[in-house]
């Protein structure tokens, strides 16, 4: 009984709460710093970086990057010599990760940035590149990169003091054209956060003109040997300054949860999950372009097996530990928090049936934390796809075919994710994660709909349902101009054209039943599956013989073949 009452409030239930108190990722000038865990990473194959497809041309106009060498990100920073001792890279190991441990250990780097590198540099090495940092496009077919290169680019690298007499090697930014200038070296306390270089060409951005990529390298020119790099920044220029629009800064890591990013305490073993105020408070300062840039802060960890009261108290002191690093840190003085409640995946710990009262805690405990902060907001991708797990079933399939919903783009391939090969599965194996970019495209997209309080694509009067009930909504908006949720061609006006769309979705949006149990595998009805069954098979191989193909999937092929061995008795 509980199941059924909580999928019925799942198709009633709004998606979004206070989404006008955060400012616009698609208009607005704004930091958006991510705090996450995989479910949230800088790969390719997951939403937030996906969302940079979704943006306005230009909107992007910087960003920052780990040096995590585990995933394709769209900031790709390699090693170039081999000859430097690599102390600790760690790439792959999230949380509390132990430095210098080639002069006793006991320094650590406890945020969730994603991996670094611990470096001795070689003698040898000095005045050379040591590093190619390359900006690689999300999907290959689109300039993210427009508001970032076209009128030059400022570079900063952030790294780790280091400690235990340690001494700080001096970067640079190779030029890429004779007008780099401002090269800077700024040391700080020992263990904390400083730049380590930072440089910016006024004019001509280091663009590949064949593909919009663009990249440079660091080389080493003095100081010590010790380098411990923990961040890559890249914004965009405009008039010798800091271009205004989106600067995405992520700060996530593989399996950190609400309780480990509220944990002011420092972890001091490998592996653990914690940081102190102090950190956050340095790491915000140091990666900040524009001080007094609203930030916004999207918390999105995957759902976890917890009480509303739970959720409520960790939301809670989340909500007051940024505020208080936001402060100390001199930024702002504008702030907010968004909590992104994630699609339907599995929730460890839990049942598959318990895993929509978890969601619903979350969600709960969103609205309840908003109704008393000004600057909190939540939006809710389990409501907006109705509670629907995407994991290949009859219910992920319904719903894509049932909404006209799906079709996506990725480097200018268009797939349909309700068909084969997807079919409804956007999940990945462990039905934890998207499985890749077309499916984190898919979310993104829906993702950035959500924040504008928007539901999916067609359905316009906000009732879960594709239908004519959306037309009125449409014709009641005819006319308009700018941004319009009934603009569906996205050009700027709600017209005949936006009515051509909506009419197409209502005639594709058809009702979509289970299909057939498939076949006995018994195709000859002697009693037994056999010799005579497989050669029954194998003489209508490739063909739709409604009597022979098993799977009922249209065709006689391996599929077929698989469920008649498994099945497989004695010949008569």
């Amino acid at each position: 009984m509980l199941l059924l009452c909580l999928l019925a409030q799942v198709s009633q239930s709004y998606a979004g709460i206070g989404l006008d108190r955060i400012p616009s990722l698609t208009s607005d000038d704004v930091r958006l710093v991510v705090l996450g865990d995989s479910f949230a990473s800088q790969s390719f194959s997951r939403i937030p970086a996906a969302l940079l497809s979704e943006l306005p041309e230009g909107q992007l106009v910087g960003m920052r990057s780990s040096l995590h060498s585990r995933f394709t990100k769209p900031i790709g920073v390699e090693l170039l010599s081999d000859a430097h001792t690599i102390v600790n890279q760690q790439g792959a190991t999230s949380g509390c990760r132990e430095l210098e441990t080639d002069v006793g250990g006991e320094a650590w780097m406890r945020l969730p940035i994603g991996g670094l590198f611990d470096l001795r540099l070689n003698l040898n090495e000095l005045n050379q590149s040591v590093f190619n940092v390359q900006c690689n496009r999300v999907d290959p077919a689109i300039n993210e990169f427009s508001g970032i290169s076209t009128e030059g680019v400022l570079a900063r690298g952030v790294a780790r003091m280091p400690t235990q007499g340690l001494i700080p090697a001096a970067m640079y930014c190779e030029p890429w054209s004779d007008d780099c200038v401002v090269e800077q070296f700024q040391a700080g306390p020992a263990g904390h956060f400083h730049t380590v270089f930072q440089t910016q060409s006024l004019f001509n951005a280091p663009l590949d003109p064949n593909s919009s990529d663009f990249g440079f390298q660091l080389a080493w020119n003095g100081g010590g040997t010790a380098l411990q790099m923990t961040d890559v920044i890249v914004h965009g220029l405009q008039n010798g300054v800091p271009a205004s629009g989106l600067y995405f800064t992520p700060l996530t890591d593989v399996s950190w949860s609400f309780s480990s990013y509220v944990n002011p305490e420092p972890c001091s073993q490998t592996g653990a999950k914690s940081f102190s105020d102090e950190e956050i408070t340095q790491w915000l300062r140091e990666t900040s372009v524009v001080p007094n840039r609203d930030l916004t802060f999207m918390v999105h960890l995957d759902t976890e097996p917890l009480s509303q009261l739970e959720y409520e108290q960790r939301l809670e002191e989340l909500w007051s530990r940024v505020g208080q690093a936001v402060t100390n840190a001199g930024l702002g003085p504008r702030w907010s928090m968004v909590v992104v409640v994630p699609f339907r995946h599995k929730v460890y710990g839990s049942s598959f049936s318990e895993e929509l009262m978890y969601f619903e805690n979350l969600w709960s405990a969103v609205q309840s934390v908003a109704a008393t902060r000004d600057n909190f907001a939540g939006v809710s991708l389990y409501h907006y796809f109705q509670g629907t797990r995407f994991d290949g079933t009859f219910e992920s399939r319904r719903f894509l075919i049932e909404n006209c919903q799906g079709t996506v783009t990725w480097n200018n391939v268009e797939i349909n994710l309700a068909e084969a090969p997807a079919s409804g599965r956007l999940l990945d194996d462990f039905d934890g994660h998207v499985r890749d970019q077309y499916s984190a495209r898919f979310m993104a997209n829906a993702l950035l709909r959500a924040l504008r309080g928007w539901s999916f694509v067609g359905d316009l009067n906000h009732d879960g349902m594709l239908d004519s009930a959306d037309l009125p909504v449409l014709l009641a908006q005819w006319g308009a101009t700018g941004v319009n949720e009934a603009d569906l061609d996205v050009n700027g006006v709600v017209d005949n054209l936006d009515l051509d769309l909506l009419t197409q979705r209502l005639e594709c949006a058809v009702p979509y039943s289970p299909p057939p149990p498939p076949l006995s595998p018994d195709l000859d009805g002697d009693g037994v599956v056999g010799i005579t069954d497989l050669l029954l098979l194998l003489a209508n191989w490739g063909s739709d013989d409604p009597f022979i193909d098993i799977t009922r999937d249209g065709v006689v092929d391996w599929s077929d073949q698989l469920i008649l061995l498994s099945n497989w008795t004695s010949s008569p």
